[in-house]
């Protein structure tokens, strides 16, 4: 904790480097993550992706920072974040995450149209296809939309019975 705080000083006086400065936001963000300081670790994120936008690490630094946020609570400001990153990328996890932070977030109508694209929201785990209904109708039930949250839950049982979601 005393080196990050010593870095934290380093880094907001502008004494290190350009070199040294990108690490070291990276290295604190990072630590703070892993210690649960998930606003912390938001903040040195956010101010490597101002000062080094172009920098080769900067996709990998962004999706830190939603995580950081999704994490503290900031469900918004990382769906936007998540949504960005997705449309250069179809990675099964930003998008995921990206539906995840509408739907905590209480974006419900977000999470639905996500959810609705063709392929765009597949499950995290591959060997649990039918994820993807059962949070179909757990949205729209969340919406009091129980009818129609129904059919989703349904096909969820039939096209695997023995899945978690069942």
């Amino acid at each position: 904790m005393r080196s990050r705080c010593m870095f934290s000083i380093l880094i907001e006086n502008g004494a290190l480097d350009k070199k040294r400065r990108s690490f070291s936001l990276i290295m604190i963000g990072k630590a703070s993550f892993r210690a649960g300081h998930y606003s912390q670790a938001a903040r040195y994120f956010s101010q490597f992706v101002s000062f080094y936008p172009k920098d080769h690490r900067s996709k990998r630094i962004r999706q830190a920072l939603a995580d950081s946020l999704r994490n503290a609570g900031n469900y918004q400001a990382a769906a936007e974040i998540y949504a960005k990153l997705s449309k250069r990328s179809s990675n099964r996890y930003q998008r995921w995450q990206e539906f995840w932070s509408n739907y905590r977030g209480g974006n419900s109508e977000r999470a639905l149209t996500l959810l609705g694209k063709n392929r765009y929201i597949r499950a995290l785990d591959s060997s649990e296809p039918t994820g993807v209904y059962y949070w179909h109708g757990q949205v729209l039930l969340k919406d009091g939309k129980n009818e129609l949250s129904q059919k989703y839950f349904r096909e969820s049982l039939e096209k695997d019975s023995g899945s978690f979601y069942s």
